[in-house]
């Protein structure tokens, strides 16, 4: 369970330089096409201009104001969700506005060399845009699905709703959240929807991906500073990665499956087959534990095998096997 990486080539368009604007990281890592919407002032006053656009966002803002009088989730969720024809509908939209100055420059500034759409890739400007925004627009429905309507999601055991959303409490702490959501004079369309998911993660205490921001400035400092003074050639691969596993209690930080991965991993380390060993894992098992794989795996290895802090990378927000490669790359 530890593993070893070369380099790998990366799309053209992908620029390992460009710098994820990370001012709000829940909602930034889990809807960037929506953050770059709101931040580039061109796209924003296209979408806020678009006739079509406008009456659905006057639909969403009498939905949101409707919803301060729902006595139930399912209401909550019926005002909020996006249903499949006004997914299409800006879908459509997008097409259109693709061909706008702004919306290309968007894709080819932004969203091409950030990386964090690197899965359309291949597709055209268009096309990236639609599938970004289906992707968002299905994301705040899936939101309302687990944190509002109570539905498991596929790891239930760590990713559930931490409340009966049938009870009284829980009705109290949406309509608590929802009250302190304050929407611009002039929304844009998704914005009612986005805001109410946002406070469903935060009522569920659903911020993990937040915590540690930005990384570079914190746990992975040193090792980031140190990048340039790495002789890559000396090396017959560029990391290891070991993957995270939580215990089974809220007590033990490092599990007796974390500390062998973790062991094994700091052998090939000492063993010189890479000069980086990075070390996966988030607030997972059990669920809303206060402990953090990564970060009790770094304080494993340095305090047992002496491995000095500029040479460990942590990603401190993987849940499961996708998300430890997928982060690491």
């Amino acid at each position: 369970d530890a593993y070893l990486f070369r380099n790998v080539a990366q799309p053209a368009d992908f620029d390992p330089a460009y710098k994820l604007n990370l001012r709000h990281p829940v909602q930034d890592k889990n809807f960037y096409l929506l953050s770059l919407f709101q931040r580039d002032a061109d796209v924003e006053k296209i979408l806020r201009r678009n006739a079509a656009l406008r009456r659905l966002t006057r639909v969403r803002i009498q939905a949101f104001r409707q919803a301060q009088e729902c006595k139930d989730v399912g209401c909550l969720d019926r005002l909020f969700r996006f249903g499949n024809p006004a997914i299409e509908m800006v879908a459509n939209q997008l097409k259109t506005l693709s061909k706008r100055p702004a919306f290309r420059k968007l894709v080819r500034r932004e969203m091409r060399p950030s990386g964090a759409f690197i899965k359309y890739s291949r597709q055209s400007d268009a096309e990236m845009l639609i599938s970004a925004w289906r992707d968002a627009a299905k994301g705040m429905n899936r939101l309302l699905t687990v944190y509002g309507l109570g539905q498991n999601p596929f790891y239930k055991d760590i990713d559930r709703v931490s409340f009966d959303v049938s009870s009284e409490e829980y009705r109290n702490l949406v309509r608590a959240k929802l009250a302190e959501i304050r929407l611009s004079k002039d929304p844009l369309f998704f914005e009612p929807t986005l805001e109410f998911t946002l406070k469903l993660l935060e009522a569920n205490r659903r911020d993990e991906a937040s915590r540690y921001e930005p990384l570079e400035a914190g746990e992975n400092k040193a090792t980031v500073q140190n990048l340039r003074n790495i002789r890559w050639d000396d090396y017959q691969y560029s990391h290891i990665l070991v993957l995270g596993s939580g215990p089974g209690d809220l007590t033990t930080k490092v599990s007796r499956i974390g500390a062998k991965r973790a062991d094994q991993g700091a052998q090939l380390f000492l063993d010189r087959k890479a000069p980086l060993i990075v070390l996966s894992g988030g607030h997972v098992h059990p669920m809303q534990t206060p402990f953090n794989e990564s970060i009790e795996m770094k304080k494993y290895v340095m305090e047992k095998f002496g491995i000095p802090e500029d040479r460990i990378l942590i990603d401190p927000y993987a849940r499961h096997t996708t998300t430890n490669f997928r982060n690491t790359a």
